[in-house]
């Protein structure tokens, strides 16, 4: 049997072992597209348990990946070194979160789905995860209920924590309480620490060539009147 194949069946028989003990009851979810690696189109068939475990859970993304001729491919599941081995081990882990998002506290970290603050009018079904899995993002997601008994809620959101190292993160926080049974009042803020990271930069001068009037030219950048002059 394909090693591979045989690697994702075992890990997929012994998930729901990891939920034997009465109440806790893991959720699966799949999903099935294409992806591109390097000039190579690939199928990508992927099953994501969220295995409970007490008051916490693992979010795991079983993968596999089948080339144009239908063969598996070994991408994902390279054991060949220890590296190798660690990196396979660490792309199967989607997220861990501790109790659910219905709970009085809650918090995610890994990949981040629909993430709405308040009443969306700031950030409304957020997620980190749109060019997931070429770039897999390991963001913050948290809330605080009831805080201190006085009906207060905190919650907030980092998208991507290595952002931090090259100051583009995007962070969200939101403090909020009831005012009567079905309303609540609070303040969100967001901040983006940079709102062209992530955008295409063709000369490298910090501004990325959907803003910038000469994107081959390192040293001129604004064209506000459009006369093909630089603005002074």
């Amino acid at each position: 049997m394909n090693r591979t194949l045989g690697c994702l069946l075992l890990l997929a028989t012994a998930l729901p072992l990891a939920a034997e003990e009465p109440g806790l009851k893991p959720s699966y979810s799949a999903s099935m597209g294409s992806v591109t690696v390097g000039d190579q189109q690939l199928y990508r068939l992927s099953l994501r348990p969220d295995i409970p475990i007490g008051n916490w859970g693992v979010a795991l993304d079983v993968e596999l990946f089948i080339d144009d001729q239908g063969g598996i491919s070994d991408r994902g599941w390279e054991l060949g070194t220890a590296t190798k081995a660690m990196d396979t081990v660490l792309r199967k882990l989607y997220y861990v979160r501790y109790a659910k998002p219905e709970d009085q506290t809650f918090v995610k970290v890994g990949a981040l789905d629909q993430v709405t603050l308040g009443y969306g009018l700031i950030m409304d079904g957020y997620r980190n995860t749109l060019q997931y899995p070429g770039i897999k993002k390991t963001g913050i997601q948290f809330h605080r209920r009831d805080l201190g008994g006085k009906g207060v809620k905190v919650e907030g959101v980092i998208n991507n924590l290595q952002d931090f190292q090259e100051g583009s993160a995007l962070l969200g926080t939101r403090v909020s309480a009831k005012a009567t049974e079905k309303l609540e009042v609070g303040l969100t803020y967001v901040l983006d620490l940079d709102q062209y990271g992530g955008l295409v930069d063709a000369d490298d001068d910090g501004y990325p060539d959907a803003v910038d009037a000469f994107p081959g030219d390192e040293g001129r950048a604004l064209d506000n009147d459009g006369d093909g002059v630089t603005d002074a």
